[in-house]
């Protein structure tokens, strides 16, 4: 991926499997939520978003897997 080849490979690496870690059990998808509410309980109406997984065709994609990943 052309953006991921400028970023660190230890992030790189990071953004391109923090979805699957998610995507395969439905245990860590609970477990992240219940700490999302916690760690934003003082927000009302605050969800956690899905996480993408990277593209090499779109490069929009990138985007919002690091802005998922920032904002969360």
């Amino acid at each position: 991926m052309p953006l991921f080849d400028e970023l660190p490979s230890n992030l790189s690496f990071l953004l391109s499997e923090v979805a699957k870690w998610f995507k395969f059990s439905s245990q860590r998808r609970d477990a992240y939520q219940t700490l999302f509410q916690v760690m934003n309980a003082n927000i009302s109406d605050l969800s956690p978003t899905r996480f993408f997984t990277p593209s090499d065709t779109c490069w929009l994609v990138t985007g919002k897997v690091i802005y998922a990943i920032l904002t969360q």
